[in-house]
């Protein structure tokens, strides 16, 4: 007999190096830790028992909610989502209106949810830093190393920092960047531009981060951005775009770069073609990233060690999957029953 009541958690991917499915096996794995059954709900689940449960946290696209048979009809529900422009489609809206409440990453999504026609209750949580991320002192060495995140096409801005890497350096040998992709993105003919495709672990990705200095996160919309905190965690620089899920808290974990707003989705990949010209975002404004770069390139070691050891003290404290899920539980109205479970084995 279960001492706590089960929860089912529905989710489009379970796969960690995607956003939704970080969210779901982190979540999954927390709350597992603290004594409750979890009901894992998607693709790539392996089937195991089910328990029953009025308790239901959907996560990914509202337009999905239906796929899940019963689970959309039943009990008490809520969706955990975010958006990347200042407009969330329309088809959005009712299945997040059937929801008791909505949880978006950070204060911008409640902002744009609240303006598009979502009524029911908006709770601001930020997502968490795995525990696989952790600081790394790092050393003075001859080559100084950015990184970029090379996924999601346009919309993460990686041409934009491979193009102001080229105008910052050209094919300096003291400078590199590595370009950090899970699909192939061509070949380029710099010698101080790498290009990694492989899928990467959280632990090769600890190793990957702690070789680079600085990561260029030039994004044009982004509902949260986990790859720039996680390199905050490790004691690196993030250079990010100050707009979106990207701006909550920035001055306390990167560095954040100017912009305009721009009409969102102009080249949607194909999965995402109904965003077209959905909204704004904000389009990183290139001189000012190569400003920073090049600040960043020649602060004095020690300070930016120093300035790399408060930005992961800060996100390592403020964003954390612990945090995220006993918010959750307060809201699933549970955060007495942990408590009495506590109680009764301490």
């Amino acid at each position: 007999m279960l001492s706590k009541t089960p929860i089912t958690i529905c989710a489009p991917t379970w796969h960690k190096s995607a956003s939704y499915g970080r969210m779901a096996c982190e979540t999954r794995d927390y709350l597992t830790k603290k004594g409750y059954f979890v009901n894992t709900v998607g693709q790539q689940v392996p089937q195991k028992r089910f328990y029953p449960s009025s308790k239901t946290i959907f996560m990914g696209y509202p337009t999905n909610h239906q796929n899940y048979g019963p689970f959309f009809k039943f009990g008490h529900k809520i969706s955990s989502c975010m958006f990347e422009s200042d407009e969330i489609p329309f088809q959005w809206v009712d299945p997040l209106n059937s929801c008791e409440r909505v949880i978006v990453p950070c204060k911008w999504n409640k902002e744009v949810f609240e303006g598009s026609g979502v009524k029911v209750p908006i709770h601001v949580i930020p997502l968490g830093v795995s525990d696989a991320f952790h600081y790394v002192e790092r050393q003075e060495k001859e080559v100084f190393r950015f990184i970029t995140i090379g996924d999601r096409g346009h919309r993460k801005g990686f041409t934009d920092a491979i193009m102001a890497f080229v105008r910052a350096f050209g094919k300096r040998t003291d400078v590199e960047l590595i370009v950090k992709s899970r699909s192939p993105l061509g070949e380029l003919s710099n010698p101080n531009i790498k290009i990694i495709t492989d899928d990467y672990t959280d632990e090769q990705m600890q190793r990957l981060y702690a070789k680079a200095d600085c990561m260029l996160f030039p994004a044009h919309g982004e509902g949260f951005a986990l790859p720039p905190r996680e390199f905050a965690v490790t004691g690196g620089i993030s250079l990010c775009t100050n707009y979106g899920g990207m701006a909550d808290e920035i001055e306390h974990w990167g560095i954040g770069l100017k912009y305009e707003l721009v009409p969102a989705w102009a080249f949607p990949p194909p999965s995402m073609q109904h965003f077209r010209h959905l909204g704004r975002w904000a389009d990183c404004d290139l001189d000012d990233l190569v400003d920073k770069m090049l600040w960043v390139r020649n602060l004095d070691f020690n300070d930016r060690i120093r300035m790399g050891s408060e930005f992961s003290r800060y996100a390592r404290t403020y964003y954390s999957w612990q945090n995220y899920g006993d918010s959750l539980l307060e809201l699933l109205e549970l955060k007495k029953e942990l408590e009495h479970g506590n109680a009764g084995t301490a």
